[in-house]
Formats: structure tokens, sequence, C-alpha cells
């Protein structure tokens, strides 16, 4: 599986081994970043993802698109599909996000 348009934002889970990823492709993508597999798609959205987080306590992902819409995923009822192996991303990814350490 190969990412065709620009990556807008990922962001890692605080436990899981797991990437989110916000596209220009119009979805959602949860990755194992052990195993570097896609785990899941998420469709819905009908034009540019430009982020897409873990919410720091529940199992959900918040995302926010230029549709003008922002949509709570919840993990729970995520299909973990058949893993496919990440190959390459053929764009550049515009932010990468590291969680804030606590003082």
């Amino acid at each position: 599986m190969c990412i065709r348009d620009s990556i807008r934002t990922v962001q890692f889970h605080p436990e899981l081994p797991w990437i989110v990823s916000a596209s220009d492709d119009q979805t959602i993508r949860v990755w194992n970043w052990q195993s570097r597999n896609c785990i899941s798609v998420l469709t819905g959205h009908s034009h540019y993802v430009m982020c897409a987080s873990f919410h720091p306590t529940d199992d959900m992902i918040v995302s926010a698109s230029l549709d003008q819409t922002v949509r709570v995923w919840d993990l729970s009822l995520i299909h973990i599909s058949e893993p496919t192996r990440l190959l390459s991303i053929s764009y550049a990814v515009f932010c990468l996000k590291k969680k804030k350490k606590k003082k």
C-alpha cells in the first residue's frame, strides 16, 4: 500500500505501537510502527484531512478536514484489517507532533 497524496500530520499513540496519519487522499490511517503495517483505513471525509490525533485518555481518534467537518472515531469499533505492508510514502510529511513532557 502506498499513500499517493501528501500526509498532513502524524501522531504516535501514547501506549500502543500505533501511528495515526491524515492525508490528502481523504483518509485517516492507523499504522503499527513495529510491524510497519497499515492496520486500518478510516474513510468518510470528502476533502483533504488536515489533522488527526489520538485522544490522550479515551480510545478515540479525532480528525478535521477541509470539508469543514470534525469527526470522532471510536477505536473500539474500528475493524483492524489484515495488515498491509507500508512500502513507501510518495510525498512529504508536513507535520510531525511530539508529545510534550510534563514538568
